[in-house]
């Protein structure tokens, strides 16, 4: 009995890890469609915008547009979008999920 107890919760954890497992590819691609969105013009919550900029900006490193007539809001052009996914494309194979710091991160940055 105790054998049947102790597989059930060895086979349970190791379950655990693999439903746990974040895919930074889907994050990053969800974080684009966000951008995307925005300028197709779909109304969206400005968190979800903001959130979305700052997490490619902090990733790639690659800033924002601003636009300077409004206060310095934060406002992505398809420029930027473009540099995102050329910056993507490069370094997808090197994204992946710090489990300690639940966040995204690139092998490729410092």
């Amino acid at each position: 009995m105790k054998r049947i107890i102790l597989l059930i919760v060895l086979v349970a954890s190791s379950c655990k890890g693999a439903f746990s497992q974040v895919s930074p590819d889907t994050i990053f691609q969800k974080k684009l469609l966000v951008i995307e969105e925005s300028f197709n013009g779909k109304p969206m919550d400005g968190k979800k915008l903001i959130d979305a900029v700052n997490f490619l900006q902090n990733l790639t490193g690659i800033k924002s547009d601003i636009d300077r007539e409004y206060d310095a809001i934060i406002s992505p052009s398809e420029k930027n979008l473009e540099d995102w996914r050329a910056w993507y494309n490069k370094n997808r194979k090197d994204l992946y999920w710090d489990e300690k710091e639940q966040m995204v991160k690139c092998r490729c940055n410092p």
